[in-house]
This record gives structure tokens, C-alpha cells and sequence, in this order.
């Protein structure tokens, strides 16, 4: 009887299964099945979807989790952004452009291979899609999940018929270098040079072999330094290119099945399967033929790999695409995971040369759908010491496998290349263990980081090694460059970063690399030029701001702080754009910045430059007019100098005659002043006098005159012969208050001029009289009356005097009063906190019906305190108010006996605020007596003197202060080492109006006051000066008035 042949087909088929099944061991299954059952976790990680191929399973945005970027072969690529803090992925494909070509056309533009790595060495994951047609791209992640497409412009050559691409330094120059394998041609070499720029050398190095290549991985089997390559092919015999020392690959003839014979190889993968320290060898085909070849090289330049599939017990009777070599249970000896068409095997290493089958994926025999797995990759996800597996799929759903393994039972070692490439792809590491209380221990593994293996996939580069508890462990890594690192004191569930080269040394190369990398992008020199012309902008204005507008180290700190405030604020306004765009925002921000400050301080410094022009000429006219010798000529000379440098609207004189007040001489125009007015007997009283009524007078007399006039009394003998009249500015505003003293004291001037201009004419009168022999004691009675005169006119100049030493007094003092507000504030301010303290205590005591003891005691000793902290609050608040008043005081011009040493002490207190601790004084007091003297007078010297030294200091300094006795003479020298006196200033320095600080800042009345003030106690002081070293005055002082050696 015949037997159907179909029939047949299903005996043999379901015996074959029914033995394969048998083979399958269960010791293991319930880790087994927790890891491979579909459980919700999972599933809810991920959305649906199939036609994937490549998977890059690693880290892309350096948060330290394993994120999931899947290429697929007709649809959307899928970029997944595992969230730890939320238990999830997020899908970011759109917005990091990474989708692919969604343009496809019949076996056109078709995408299959993912790979990621640091191909540039900036710390930061790029992106590599291999695929057919154009689709072949480098995507260059140039900030945090930005990608750029730079395939153009480092080399990439399109159109292209891509399948997978793996990464490896194969010159050992420091950067990674890329082999690509061809469906329909040569497959491609790029090796990186320097410059980031990627040329095809395969032909140069020997591996533009044809064959429908499909994946390829590098290894270093022969332990030389240089990785080796393996090449799978469909249409042709595998090949296996040992690298003769980064130069050039040669083809090795070893017997292997897949070296010899066209299987159509699908994928490949090394590993140390039997942790001898070497790498074996697992390849996967279409033919059901995937073969485990075990190293057993003795001699590492004479290879031999043995086929021990069937010794091994690994039989996958399916076509297979990705061969997996991983520790997936943490014991130590790493397993094997096949991606088939067909169900999925996962076989356990038995840890003594065999595997075991204990995981077969159950296939829905009424699905209608194919299961073809492709590739496939491990990371550890979630973070637990763990590998989890991604399983792409192109016909059902790709599926993501979470490891259910205890926690802690692995060692995980993170390498960072420094000389070498970034990601260590190539680095060894050995494993060492023993048991606690050893001292011999033995291999316990090895792993060799890769850039790329199974099936045109890559998983995390992150070295792990299953653990056991009881055991230390130590590591040996060698990192491409030939560096090795030991590591010890590892322990199970220990994650360590292991770095190439450490401290300052590993900065320096990152920053050399990072440099050199950053210069061969054009952007990098547009944005060095922005940042160097916004630093030469801004220098440049610092530049100006010290020259022209005598900026102090305070105000360009204002400056910068407020500067960076601004730049900071528009910095958050822009954040997230390309740096050039911010870059060039900056610029055009500190380009208004200063352009606005610019307009501001040359508008304050034009105007301080023409304040100061016009007051030289009026000290220069209020030194002329004590030489005029003719009324009209002295009226003239004023009002017109005045008109012409304050730029009013007019300047005039009115003088007082006969009960009249007459025009004289006027520069200018104005409808207000008549030529003559008559006065009542009450209105030229009060014009004679000055005082609150003088103003109000003149303006009754001249009702049409604006509020902004000024009127100047011109004094004759204790009251007002004329007045000077000055109008507002010709731009409306008044003159400003400090131009007003200015022409106060000119009006004082030239009411000394014209009483000197009288003087001479009634000398000249008597000495007509006396020509025309006019008795002798008419001439002596009047020659006495003229004397008497000139005494008063002295008298006057005297006060004159006392006024301007009193303004520089009180000039001093406005200078000093921030100072001297903080002196006064401390006392007060803890003065105020005892008083609210003891209303406290006194609230508690009336408040409360009874008080405890301890309490009450404890109360009664802290007012004690209170009382005296407020009393020596109140000493302090006394002494200073006290020095103040000393020194503000207008002095009587009576001499008195007096202690130099406590006015100088007085002025130091008041110099406290303005030196602070940038100037130490150094005193060095003598034993001398109580000088004979106006203590207010010689108080300003020693103020003018010391204030000048603390402000000549730039920066910290010095000033001494010694006073000593030489004979009849008091001798007092104030030294302080600042930037100063030029030679050629020294002999001007005691002149009135003559100053060296910058415009505004000095009156260039101290040290002419102070030089009259001491001829007026008959001493004498003198001025020793170098530049950039220092000053030293020295002022002699009689010790009894009037009576000195000399």
C-alpha cells in the first residue's frame, strides 16, 4: 500500500519536533519563564509595531539609560527615550528628525542597519542608518537629542545598497572608523582621519570583497592590538580578514564550515563562551546550519577555531538571523540567544563546555503572519544589574523582554576612552575572582567592548559581568591605545566608571580633542569671531570708560555685574537656539548696551569739560580784576567774560547812586532792567545790606525779571555799592549752584578791586594835596584815615579767608559724611535693638501676674547689660558728634594751647568710611607740647593733607603720620606712598584753583588754604614728591606762637 507523501512529511516532521522538545531542559524554567512570558510591563513599555530590522539598543542622551532607536525596512525608523523617573518611553522620532526615508520605491531607498556611537569623541551619541539608495546617513548629534545629517560633508558616498555598518578603530589612531557591507557591490572601508572627514580605503586595506554581505563584526582574536573583521556573506563563503598591524587586512583559510561554503550568513558574534580569555566565535545563516566555533588558539598569531556545535549541544534547526552572546541569568558564563525565522531559541551555558535549550518561542500555528526575527541587542533598562533583550521582528510585533534576575548580582564597569576613542570600543577587560579570605584568584571572564555584532545591531557598551555573592573581584582593563587599568574592589552589584587617564592630565586631552574637533566646523570660527569681537567691544569701551571718563574700579564692576544681569536675562529669552544665533543676539545686545552708556557719559563728560573751561576763565578774570585799574574797563571785562563763557542771556552791573540804581555796563539784552530806577530811603537800606532781604529788594525794583536771575551784592565798605546781575542760560535752565559760589567770590573780587581802584585814587589825591603844600597834618590825619581803611580791608580779606577755609572745611566734610553716617548708624542701630529688648522684658513683667525666679534673674541681669551696651553706644554717638563739631566749628581766630596729636586723631576718625581697610595708618607720635594755634585751622591742614594721600592710593596702602620736637619747632610729616606728583607739578601745587584730579573732583583750593593757614601760624610747609612712589608734606609749627631758632 503506498503511503501519501505529505503524510510522510508530517511523521518525520512531528517526530523531529517531539525529539527537539525532549532535548529542552526545565530545571531553569521559572526564571526562564519570567524572563520570555509576555507580561504587561512590557508590553505597555512600547506601541505595536513590526517590519524592524536594526536595533540600536544604548544611551543617546547620557542620562545613564539604555534608550531604543529601531531601524524598519519600508516604514518610520522609531526613536524611543527611555524615561527611568517615570517608568516609560517616550516616542521622539519627529522631533529629532531621525524617521528615515519614507520615500521607498520597489527595492529602492530601503532601510535596514542602526548604529550609534561617539564617532566625533565629544561626549555626545550620533547615529548611523544603513540602508539602499541614498538612505545611508550619518546624523551627528551636535547638541542634547539634536541631529544633524553630515554624511556629505564628512565623505559618505550615495547611492549605496547598505545592509549593516560596525565600528572599530582600526589604525588605532585614537578615533573609531566605519565598515560598511554591500548587497549589490564592494563593501566599504571609511576610515576617519583627523580633520573628522572619512575617506573609503577598502580597496587600500584589502576588504572590497563582493558577496551580498550582510552583517560584520571586529574583534581582536589574536590579542595584537589591531581588531580583526568578520565578514557574512549569502552568495558567497564567509570571510574571516586578520589586520596586519592597521595597515592592511589579509584573509585567513581556516576549515571552518562558513569560510568554506556559501550558507548565506545572516549574522555574527564574538564572545568568551568558556572564559578561557579569549573570543569564540558564533555565526547564523539561512541554510539552518549557525555554528558556534570555540577559540582554541594556543598560539594567538596561529588561529584555530573549532567547530564544537554539535560537542556544545547548540542546534538551532532554524533559519536564524542574529546570534546573541550575552549573560542573561548573572551567573558568570555568558548564554546564547538566536533571533530565527521560526520560533527564538535561548540556550544556557552549563558552565562545564555545554548548552542547554530551555527557552523556545511559542509559534501560533493559525496566525497568518511569519515569525521572522531579525535583529536583536541587550542593555540594562531598567537599571537593576540586569541585561534585557529587544527583539525586532519584520512581520509580528517586535518584542522587548525585561530580565526578572535578583538585583545586584552582576558587575557592570562603565569605560570612557580618553586617548582612545570615547566610547572604548576595542577596549579588554579581564575578570579576576576569589573567594573572601584568598589570596589566589583565577579568570572569572572576558569581555571586548564592540561596536557592533549579531545582526546589523548594536546594544550598550557598558562591560557586564554576572557575579556571585562570596567572592571579590578585581578587573584588568586595556584600552586601545594599549593603556591598562587595573580596578579593584569590585563587588556584586557594583556599576564603576572606569576612565582611561584620570585628573588634570585626561581635562587637557578632552580639551585638545575638543578644540581640535571644534575647528573644522565653519560655525566654530563665526562664533570665535562673534565672542572676539564682543571682547574687543567691550574692552575697548573698559578702555574708554578709564581714560576719558575716569571710571573707579566700582563703577566698571556696576558695569560687568549689571552687563552680565542683562546678558543672562537674554541668554533665558533665546536658550534652546543655535549657539550662532545666540552668539549673535549677545552681540547686537552689548552693541545697544553700550552704545547707550556711550551717549550717556559723553554727554556727562562734555558737559564737566565745559564746566571746566568756563571756570578757568572766570578764576582767571577773578585774578585779572584786582589788577584793573578803571571802574568801566573792570565792568566791562566782567560782565562781557561772564556773558561769553556761562552763555546766559545777559550779565550786567547796576550800581547804587544818590538814592538811584543805574545800568552801567551789560552784555546781553533784557527789557527788565530799566536805565535808571529811584529808590525810597527803605529800599536803598535794604539793597546795602546783605542778607534775606537783598534779593527780595532787587527783584521789587525789577519786578520783570525771571526766577532764574541770580543777583551777586558787590560789597564797598560793609555794603553794597553795585550788584551783579547774571540772567538764565540761553538754553532756559538756571546756572547751576556751583557756579553761583564761583561768582560769588568774583563778586567779592571786584568789590576789593574797586575799593583798591578808590584807594589809589584818593592816594593820588592826597598826594596832589600834599604837592600843593597842604599842611603836613591835614596830610597825616588823612594818610591815618586811609590807613584805618586799609586795616578794614584787611579785616575784610581775614574774613574772606575764614569763609573759604570753612567751605573747604565743609567739603571736606560732604565728602566724608557717608562715612560718618556709618559711624553714627552702628551704635544707634544696637542702641535701638537694647531698647526694644528691655520693652520686651518690661511687657513680660507687667503682663504676666507672677514671674518665677530664675526668670526674673535671669531679666534683671540681661538690662544690666542692655543698660551698659547703650551707654557705650552712647559715648560712641558722643565722641563722634563731638569730633565733628570740633572740626566743622568756623573758628574765632583766637589762638589757644592745643594737643596736635587729638586734632589729628580727629580727622583720622573722620577719614574711618573713605580709607576702610584698603589704607593702614602708621602712627608714629613724638613727645611734643601743646602747640599755640587755631585748632580748627590746623584741624583742616591735617584733613586736607590726609584726605589727599587716601585718595592719591589706588587700590591698598599706607600713610604715616610722625610728628617729633626739633628745638623750638614742632615738626609733623604725613607720608603716604601713592602714585604721586609729577616734578613739573610740584611748584604749582600750593597755587589757588590748581588741582591734579580729574575734572570735578577737586576745587584746587585745600592745599592753598592749608599753605596760608600754616604761614598764619608762622610755620612753614613743604612738599617732597616722586612719581608712582609717593608724597611726603612736612609742616614746622612754632611751639609758642610767633617764637622760633631761626
Amino acid at each position: 500500500m503506498k503511503i501519501n507523501n505529505c503524510w510522510v512529511f508530517c511523521i518525520v516532521l512531528s517526530c523531529f519536533s517531539l525529539s527537539f522538545l525532549l532535548g529542552m531542559d526545565t530545571t531553569t524554567g521559572s526564571w526562564v519563564n519570567s524572563m520570555f512570558k509576555p507580561n504587561i510591563e512590557s508590553v505597555s513599555l512600547l506601541p505595536e509595531f513590526s517590519d524592524a530590522y536594526g536595533v540600536a539598543f544604548r544611551d543617546l542622551n547620557g542620562d545613564g539609560d539604555a534608550d531604543l532607536y529601531v531601524v524598519r525596512f519600508r516604514n518610520l525608523n522609531r526613536m524611543f527615550l527611555y524615561q527611568s523617573t517615570m517608568g516609560r518611553f517616550k516616542d521622539i522620532t519627529i522631533q529629532t528628525g531621525l524617521g528615515g526615508n519614507l520615500y521607498p520605491r520597489h527595492l529602492e531607498n530601503l532601510e535596514l542597519g542602526a548604529s550609534v556611537v561617539d564617532y566625533d569623541n565629544d561626549g555626545l551619541q550620533d547615529v548611523v542608518i544603513i540602508g539602499w539608495g541614498v538612505t545611508t546617513k550619518l546624523f551627528r548629534q551636535s547638541q542634547k537629542l539634536e541631529f544633524q545629517d553630515v554624511s556629505e560633508q564628512v565623505g559618505f558616498q550615495t547611492p549605496f545598497s547598505g545592509n549593516g555598518g560596525v565600528w572599530a578603530d582600526v589604525d588605532v589612531d585614537g578615533d573609531l572608523d566605519l565598515y560598511l557591507t554591500n548587497e549589490h557591490g564592494e563593501n566599504r572601508l571609511y576610515i576617519q582621519s583627523s580633520k573628522g572627514k572619512f575617506a573609503d580605503k577598502a580597496a587600500e586595506y584589502g576588504v572590497n570583497d563582493e558577496g551580498i554581505s550582510q552583517s560584520a563584526s571586529f574583534a581582536d582574536v589574536d590579542m595584537d592590538g589591531y581588531p580583526d573583521l568578520y565578514v557574512c556573506n549569502w552568495y558567497a563563503p564567509d570571510i574571516f580578514y586578520r589586520n596586519d598591524e592597521g595597515s592592511r587586512f589579509e584573509k585567513s583559510s581556516l576549515p571552518l564550515v562558513h569560510l568554506t561554503q556559501s550558507l548565506n550568513s545572516n549574522g555574527v558574534q564574538f564572545g568568551d563562551l568558556d572564559n578561557d580569555g579569549d573570543l569564540d566565535l558564533l555565526v547564523t545563516d539561512r541554510q539552518r546550519q549557525s555554528r558556534l566555533y570555540i577559540n582554541k588558539s594556543g598560539n594567538l598569531r596561529q588561529w584555530d577555531f573549532r567547530d564544537m556545535t554539535d560537542e556544545t549541544g547548540i542546534q538551532n534547526p532554524f533559519p536564524s538571523y542574529s546570534g546573541l552572546i550575552a549573560d542573561l541569568d548573572n551567573d558568570g558564563w555568558q548564554d546564547i540567544f538566536f533571533a530565527n525565522i521560526g520560533p527564538n531559541l535561548f540556550f544556557k551555558n552549563q558552565q562545564n563546555g555545554s548548552f542547554t535549550l530551555v527557552y523556545k518561542e511559542q509559534i501560533n500555528a493559525q496566525s497568518r503572519l511569519q515569525y521572522y526575527s531579525t535583529g536583536a541587542a541587550v542593555a540594562d533598562l531598567e537599571g537593576d544589574g540586569d541585561l534585557d533583550l529587544f527583539v525586532a521582528s519584520k512581520d509580528t510585533t517586535s518584542t522587548l523582554f525585561l530580565n526578572p534576575g535578583s538585583e545586584g548580582q552582576s558587575i557592570r564597569l562603565y569605560l570612557e576612552g580618553i586617548q582612545s576613542n570615547r566610547d572604548a570600543i576595542g577596549a579588554k577587560v579581564w575578570l579576576y575572582s576569589k573567594q573572601k579570605g584568598d589570596s589566589q584568584q583565577s579568570l572569572a571572564g572576558y569581555r571586548e567592548v564592540s561596536g557592533g555584532g549579531g545582526y546589523l545591531s548594536i546594544g550598550e557598551t557598558v562591560v557586564h559581568f554576572g557575579a556571585e555573592d562570596g567572592f571579590q573581584y578585581s578587573a584588568l582593563v586595556q584600552f586601545p591605545s594599549g593603556k591598562k587599568v587595573e580596578v579593584d574592589g569590585l563587588n556584586p552589584g557594583e556599576f564603576r566608571k572606569v576612565r582611561e587617564i584620570s585628573g588634570m592630565f585626561r581635562n587637557m586631552v578632552l580639551a585638545k580633542r575638543e578644540i581640535l574637533r571644534k575647528i573644522r566646523f565653519p560655525y566654530f570660527w563665526i562664533n570665535f569671531c562673534t565672542i572676539f569681537v564682543m571682547a574687543a567691544t567691550l574692552m575697548i569701551f573698559l578702555n574708554l570708560a578709564f581714560k576719558r571718563y575716569k571710571w573707579s574700579n566700582r563703577q566698571v564692576m556696576g558695569f560687568l555685574f549689571g552687563g552680565l544681569a542683562i546678558f543672562y536675562l537674554v541668554y533665558g529669552l533665546v536658550e534652546g537656539r543655535s549657539m550662532q544665533n545666540v552668539l549673535s543676539v549677545l552681540t547686537v545686545t552689548e552693541c545697544m548696551v553700550i552704545s547707550i552708556f556711550l551717549g550717556f557719559m559723553e554727554n556727562i563728560y562734555r558737559g564737566k569739560l565745559h564746566r571746566f573751561e568756563y571756570r578757568e576763565v572766570l578764576k582767571d578774570i577773578s585774578e585779572q580784576v584786582i589788577l584793573i585799574r578803571d571802574k568801566h574797563e573792570l565792568f566791562q571785562k566782567l560782565v562781557y567774560t561772564i556773558s561769553d563763557t556761562l552763555d546766559v542771556s545777559f550779565a550786567g552791573i547796576c550800581v547804587i547812586e544818590d538814592k538811584k540804581l543805574v545800568r552801567k555796563d551789560f552784555a546781553g539784552s533784557t527789557d527788565a532792567i530799566p536805565k535808571t530806577v529811584n529808590l525810597t530811603d527803605i529800599q536803598c537800606d535794604s539793597l546795602r545790606k546783605k542778607g534775606i532781604t537783598f534779593e527780595k529788594e532787587v527783584r521789587s525794583v525789577f519786578p520783570g525779571l525771571s526766577e532764574r536771575t541770580g543777583f551777586f551784592p558787590i560789597l564797598h565798605q560793609g555794603s553794597s555799592t553795585a550788584i551783579l546781575l547774571i540772567g538764565e542760560k540761553r538754553d532756559g535752565n538756571p546756572v547751576p549752584k556751583e557756579d553761583n559760589d564761583l561768582l560769588s567770590i568774583i563778586a567779592n573780587q571786584t568789590a576789593l578791586s574797586l575799593e583798591n581802584i578808590d584807594f589809589i585814587e584818593e592816594t593820588k589825591s592826597l598826594t596832589r594835596k600834599v604837592a600843593e603844600s597842604e599842611t603836613r597834618n591835614q596830610y597825616v590825619e588823612e594818610l591815618e584815615e586811609r590807613n584805618q581803611i586799609q586795616k578794614d580791608l584787611l579785616e575784610k580779606l581775614k574774613s574772606t579767608q575764614a569763609q573759604l577755609v570753612q567751605s573747604e572745611k565743609m567739603s571736606s566734610l560732604g565728602q566724608l559724611v557717608a562715612g560718618i553716617a556709618h559711624e553714627l548708624n552702628n551704635p544707634i542701630s544696637f542702641i535701638y535693638a537694647n531698647m526694644k529688648e528691655m520693652q520686651n522684658y518690661i511687657d513680660i513683667l507687667t503682663k504676666k501676674e507672677k514671674v518665677d525666679k530664675d526668670e526674673f534673674q535671669y531679666i534683671r541681669e540681661d538690662v544690666q547689660k542692655l543698660i551698659i551696651e547703650s551707654m557705650e553706644g552712647s559715648n560712641r554717638v558722643k565722641a563722634i558728634v563731638e569730633n565733628l563739631r570740633n572740626f566743622s566749628r568756623i573758628d574765632e581766630g583766637e589762638f589757644t594751647q592745643t594737643d596736635i596729636h587729638k586734632g589729628i586723631d580727629s580727622a583720622l576718625l573722620l577719614l574711618t568710611k573713605e580709607a576702610g581697610e584698603r589704607i593702614r595708618f602708621h602712627k608714629e607720635y613724638g613727645d611734643i607740647p601743646e602747640v599755640l594755634c587755631i585748632p580748627g585751622h590746623l584741624n583742616q591742614v591735617f584733613m586736607n593733607l590726609l584726605l589727599n594721600g587716601v585718595q592719591a592710593i589706588q587700590g591698598e596702602g599706607n600713610i604715616w603720620i610722625k610728628t617729633n620736637l626739633d628745638k623750638s619747632w614742632v615738626i609733623i610729616k604725613i607720608r603716604d606712598d601713592g602714585k604721586g606728583i609729577e616734578e613739573t607739578e610740584l611748584n604749582k601745587i600750593f597755587d589757588p584753583f590748581y588741582s591734579t584730579k580729574p575734572v570735578g573732583e577737586g576745587t584746587g583750593l585745600g592745599l592753598s588754604i592749608s599753605y596760608g593757614i600754616v604761614e598764619k601760624h608762622n610755620g612753614s610747609i613743604l612738599v617732597e614728591s616722586e612719581a608712582g612712589k609717593g608724597t611726603t608734606f612736612t609742616i614746622k609749627i612754632p611751639a609758642e606762637k610767633g617764637k622760633s631758632d631761626e
